[in-house]
């Protein structure tokens, strides 16, 4: 039987596209039930209604047409193995439980005698306001198809959710991403009522695992503005039969079991909160997706850092305690050229673990860079005192050291060939301060040595620094291991 169609506009024009969209319907309806499911989709893709409009259409019409939409998908998904098809009868389906939960608008109109259904409550005012409409009235849209969906959606949840854990297990790790986004969206539909946001947690951190950076960015940007943290608490207890753990999705339930005798030894904790670890992995990536980039690329290069920069920054203010968060911003300065900035946050994380010898030796590193030698001296001695046996930073300070003979010995060739008695004191000056820095270095050169008698590279200066101190004993030594090791 022809349902009675409304206007908003021109009735009779309105009134005509109704029972052309009725029609349509039931024609479609008629190819679904006979099993043409592409003639069935066909049909529903040319019937203009729409999310603008399904509220100026009479809402048991659009709920029809949503009901049948989300079923013709369902069966294209289930009988094709198409994952975008079930997404879209999800979808429909979604729409469906909207606007079975609104409330319909609708007045005669006086010129017409027809209904009409308006969009909103104001809408619908504007027009009571007039003389053109009377009879108004506003009710709850009835519940005509949503409680036949519901298990449905619930069914594709859970679809979804294994098929990505499947995929996981396979390394289709694209796959499994997308699945579980498609799970997430089907446990988020209205008709299932529950936000499982650790599904989408799980697809960003499977799209890394598939190098698709992109849409893990895209994933853990919706995470970030939802304020995503992960922390619940999980409710657990053994089962008195099996002896295996059970999970209670909430303390009413645990007690529920453990009072039938069920369950034992119940206990409930926190799970950790993952946001720092958000910011984190975005900030890699950002630095990965520039590192990964010609140098010639400069200036996209400087875009991903500075990007990684500012949602680190964002983090680290937001956790200040995070020491994780510290080194990967303590990176991005780094790798943006910010050495300034790469030495406060290393002494930050090292107010937070102190006896880290490998924070100072990369502050020594760098402040040496910047030709803050003092500072830079400072730091290595720090991280031998925390590790004697960390001979890098031996190496480095004896390299630090010796930096200066480069100057001394310019200063001697720019020196007259025939000397005053004023230059000659410059002269026995300049040998006596390369003397001393080439005693200050050989201690820390033999501090290395003591932990690694096989570095080549260190034996050769101990070799160099020993014959300028006219110590030949020790040059002796050193040259006789330099010649016992075997030979590339």
């Amino acid at each position: 039987m022809k349902r009675k169609f409304i206007s908003t506009a021109v009735a009779l024009v309105i009134g005509v596209s109704a029972f052309a969209q009725e029609d349509q319907i039931e024609n479609a309806e008629k190819a679904f039930k006979s099993g043409d499911l592409d003639k069935a989709k066909s049909l529903i893709d040319q019937i203009d209604i729409t999310e603008k409009n399904y509220y100026t259409v009479d809402p048991e019409l659009v709920s029809d047409f949503l009901f049948l939409k989300g079923n013709v998908n369902k069966e294209i998904g289930k009988t094709k193995n198409d994952d975008d098809a079930l997404v879209s009868a999800a979808v429909a389906y979604a729409e469906l439980a909207k606007l079975e939960e609104g409330k319909s608008y609708s007045a005669k109109n006086k010129e017409t005698g027809d209904y009409e259904f308006f969009a909103n409550q104001g809408a619908y005012d504007t027009a009571m306001a007039t003389d053109g409409y009377k009879k108004g009235k506003v009710k709850d849209i009835k519940d005509y198809h949503s409680a036949e969906v519901k298990p449905l959606v619930e069914e594709f949840a859970l679809k979804f959710h294994q098929a990505a854990i499947d995929a996981y297990n396979a390394q289709e790790y694209n796959k499994s991403s997308d699945y579980f986004v498609n799970a997430y969206r089907m446990y988020e539909n209205p008709l299932v009522g529950r936000s499982d946001t650790t599904l989408l947690y799980n697809a960003a951190a499977v799209s890394i695992s598939g190098d698709n950076y992109p849409k893990a960015l895209v994933i853990y940007d919706e995470l970030l503005k939802m304020d995503y943290t992960g922390i619940t608490t999980i409710y657990e207890a053994t089962d008195i039969k099996s002896g295996e753990k059970q999970t209670f999705a909430t303390q009413k339930d645990l007690d529920m079991q453990k009072k039938f005798g069920v369950v034992e030894n119940d206990t409930s904790y926190v799970t950790k909160n993952n946001q720092p670890g958000i910011y984190r992995s975005v900030g890699s990536i950002y630095l990965n997706m520039g590192d990964k980039l010609e140098d010639s690329d400069s200036l996209k290069k400087k875009e991903y850092y500075h990007k990684a920069l500012e949602v680190l920054e964002e983090g680290k203010n937001k956790y200040p305690g995070d020491y994780d968060m510290l080194l990967t911003l303590g990176n991005t300065y780094l790798k943006e050229g910010d050495q300034e900035g790469f030495i406060k946050t290393m002494n930050e994380a090292i107010a937070q673990d102190p006896n880290n010898e490998v924070l100072y030796y990369n502050i020594g590193v760098v402040s040496a860079d910047l030709g803050m030698k003092e500072e830079a001296k400072n730091a290595y001695k720090k991280a031998i005192e925390i590790k004697p046996d960390y001979t890098d930073a031996y190496i480095n300070m004896a390299a630090l050291i010796l930096s200066r003979e480069k100057e001394i010995n310019e200063e001697i060739s720019a020196l007259p060939i025939k000397l005053n008695k004023a230059n000659r004191a410059k002269l026995e000056s300049l040998k006596k301060e390369k003397n001393g820095i080439y005693e200050e270095a050989i201690g820390y050169l033999e501090g290395a040595y003591e932990y690694d008698k096989t570095n080549e590279a260190l034996l050769q200066t101990m070799k160099n620094i020993y014959y300028a101190l006219d110590r030949n004993e020790d040059f002796m030594r050193i040259k006789k291991e330099i010649d016992a090791l075997p030979k590339a």
